[in-house]
């Protein structure tokens, strides 16, 4: 079976099914980019952003600035190399975030 997206849930006895890693933005798989954050960010362009620069990192790219033209702060830099080093840990398994199943999510992108 083909690696899907799950929705993480707070309700009552609900447990994250076997198999699945957990990618929120408390994770080191996570979004740094807040949607409405510092650089007034939609969802399309946070999962945009995300791509192109999880992109540069497992190519080995120099992520020196941030798309769009801002520049990124260290913290963010070291997020992505580091997450481009650790990307093969969740191959083939399903990935879990809070983003409804019917709405686009960086998770997308993880598993792609």
């Amino acid at each position: 079976m083909k690696p899907h997206r799950v929705k993480l849930s707070r309700k009552l006895g609900w447990k994250m099914p076997p198999g699945t890693v957990k990618v929120d933005r408390s994770t080191k798989f996570g979004n740094p980019f807040v949607v409405d954050g510092e650089f007034i960010l939609t969802k399309a362009k946070a999962i945009q952003y995300f791509r192109e620069l999880l992109t540069r990192a497992i190519k080995g790219h120099p992520l020196p600035a941030g798309p769009g033209g801002f520049g990124l702060s260290q913290e963010i830099i070291d997020h992505f190399v580091l997450m481009a080093e650790l990307i093969s840990q969740i191959r083939g398994k399903n990935l879990a975030c809070w983003c409804d199943l019917d709405q686009p999510c960086h998770a997308d992108v993880l598993l792609e």
